[in-house]
């Protein structure tokens, strides 16, 4: 298993690259032809972005979305960097039918896990945060993507 960070400030085709480049390094460490990804939240996006080009098809054997933003953030507070006009619902980003969250292709491979228990995690946090306890290393805005052989 291995890990990828990224800038998560940066637009997704970017990192979407830098992906790119992480899968290519990590198949010719391992000798193996494709990986599956795991991505949360906006790693999902940056997942289905490299999907789509000729090196992502195939390279990717599965993937695995948690919680990620397909359908835009209704959030209208500020979103740090770039990448901000990428994630807000209705944004060009995501509805323009060229973007890959609309062509369709490879959505057999793709698999969006959302929580069904995800309101009971709400609480949970909620009651934390009432107690007095915080998260560390601001989880909230850390994006990850893992890839596995």
């Amino acid at each position: 298993m291995y890990g990828f960070n990224y800038p998560w400030g940066r637009k997704v085709e970017k990192n979407a690259e830098r992906l790119r480049r992480f899968v290519e390094k990590v198949c010719e460490d391992s000798g193996r032809e494709h990986v599956t990804l795991v991505a949360h939240s906006l790693g999902g996006l940056v997942v289905l972005e490299y999907m789509h080009t000729s090196a992502g098809a195939k390279r990717v054997r599965k993937c695995v979305t948690i919680a990620s933003p397909h359908a835009g953030v209704r959030w209208r507070g500020p979103i740090f960097g770039p990448v901000g006009s990428q994630v807000r619902q209705g944004c060009e980003f995501l509805v323009d039918p060229r973007r890959p969250a609309h062509r369709g292709a490879h959505a057999e491979r793709l698999f969006d896990a959302r929580q069904p228990g995800a309101p009971a995690a709400h609480e949970r946090a909620r009651q934390a945060r009432r107690d007095g306890l915080r998260r560390r290393g601001g989880s909230a805005i850390w994006r990850s993507c893992s890839t596995g052989g």
